[in-house]
């Protein structure tokens, strides 16, 4: 393969390396699409939550990173360069609460915190870069006005045509209640969570509302971050045989610091819970990319956002966001990394001739 100009040139069996200016060999490595990270904090200093998300992303083969309602309505402008001008490629939910996510809990507990108004006049000002719309639905974000979020936030997507993504973990409100609301592309996400609203009842069975949603087009989403991946219900929805859920980290300040780190391990704790490579590989580059209408492929005058990884025979201690361990007998590792057709990331030990 060869890039030049941003584009991928060519595809070959054999392309000779005189003519390039830098090349590797990655014999034996899959060469991929880049990753897309559904589910990052992407608003340093302006957030709670806020990293820059480049280093870790580029270092696990991601070229497109989503931010997950870091900005609302109201706080949107300060998020849009960064978005625009950063290392990789970025999209963007935006927040219901017109507010964001300036403190850690709490922007949806007054009842007049959510601004549709103002929600689909921003959506529709930055077609460019808002795919849809988060809400944060649980008790300490939202609490008694549950049901008035939801409606607003279904009202706003409906207006635009954009999807929503809801974040679950206790209740209230209920997963059905939430449920109820999402309809074809829409996302449910910490699908995994260890709290009462998981994908997966108490039974290790999928719940009957989440099969009925996936039925109607609903998508779901891991959604690592630190609190919201569980082990047993990851492991018990892939022995149910029902559809893979899309991989993302949620990575934020705390999560980056574990246990999420990075898009490779959470894809590898994807494939320890059972998940087939290429289920692993699906939820990381084509299935997120649909979400916000972008095509996962490597084709000649596509762009050049490619992963190149491994998937490194060797064992790895895991846990999930209840200190549950697995030790994996495997796990993926990025060896190199192209973004818009620049070299963003080589792996230590891994040769690129003429850098």
């Amino acid at each position: 393969m060869a890039v030049r100009d941003g584009v991928v040139a060519a595809i070959d069996d054999h392309i000779d390396t005189r003519t390039a200016l830098r090349w590797a060999d990655v014999a034996g490595a899959m060469v991929v699409p880049g990753l897309t990270d559904l589910h990052v904090h992407a608003y340093p200093g302006a957030t709670y939550w806020g990293i820059d998300v480049s280093p870790p992303s580029l270092a696990s083969g991601v070229t497109t990173v989503v931010d997950a309602g870091s900005a609302g309505a109201y706080s949107f402008a300060g998020l849009a360069p960064l978005l625009r001008g950063g290392r990789v490629r970025a999209k963007a939910f935006l927040n219901i609460a017109a507010g964001g996510l300036a403190s850690p809990y709490g922007e949806l507990l007054s009842p007049v915190a959510a601004d549709v108004e103002a929600a689909v006049r921003v959506a529709n000002a930055n077609r460019d870069l808002i795919v849809g719309f988060k809400i944060r639905a649980s008790p300490n974000t939202v609490g008694a006005q549950a049901a008035a979020a939801l409606a607003a936030v279904r009202r706003a997507a409906d207006a635009t045509g954009l999807a929503i993504m809801v974040h679950v973990s206790e209740a209230p409100p209920d997963l059905a209640l939430v449920l109820d609301h999402l309809g074809p592309g829409d996302v449910l996400t910490h699908c995994f969570t260890p709290y009462d609203n998981c994908v997966v009842a108490a039974d290790g069975l999928p719940r009957p509302e989440v099969l009925r949603a996936l039925d109607r087009g609903v998508r779901l989403d891991v959604g690592h971050g630190s609190g919201s991946f569980s082990f047993p219900a990851a492991e018990a929805w892939t022995r149910s045989g029902a559809a893979p859920a899309i991989i993302s980290t949620d990575l934020h300040k705390r999560s980056v610091l574990g246990p999420a780190f990075d898009m490779c391990t959470v894809m590898t704790k994807m494939l320890t819970a059972g998940s087939s490579l290429e289920q692993v590989m699906r939820g990381a580059t084509s299935a997120p990319a649909e979400v916000i209408g972008r095509d996962a492929v490597l084709a000649v005058g596509g762009p050049a956002d490619i992963a190149v990884v491994d998937l490194v025979p060797e064992s790895q201690r895991l846990w999930d966001s209840r200190g549950v361990e697995r030790q994996a007998s495997a796990r993926l590792r990025c060896r190199l990394t192209v973004c818009r057709g620049g070299l963003e990331f080589v792996a230590p030990g891994m040769q690129v001739v003429g850098v």
